[in-house]
């Protein structure tokens, strides 16, 4: 009986994030203007296009790298992020 061939694993296209707060000023958003990320806390902090600013917890790492990839940032949040993690409106 011939042997099976073993297939190779999966390369993910994400990049790796570097440790140390993320702070990334949003180009070609409708909805985000800025976003922090500190993955000591699993912490977002996104600020939107009317200013205001919300903390989200328990966000991972791959999360926010999926995040600030995305094709689209908005479709993104709505889909993944807003009322998928605890949060709280920063003042």
């Amino acid at each position: 009986m011939p042997e099976a061939k073993k297939s190779k694993p999966v390369k993910t296209k994400l990049p790796k994030v570097n440790f140390g707060t993320q702070h990334i000023k949003v180009k070609d958003s409708a909805l985000v203007s800025k976003v922090f990320y500190d993955p000591d806390t699993d912490t977002l902090e996104a600020v939107f296009k009317n200013r205001t600013r919300y903390r989200y917890t328990d966000v991972t790492p791959k999360t926010f790298a999926k995040f600030v990839l995305a094709d689209s940032m908005g479709k993104f949040f709505n889909a993944k992020i807003r009322n998928k993690f605890d949060y709280e409106k920063v003042e």
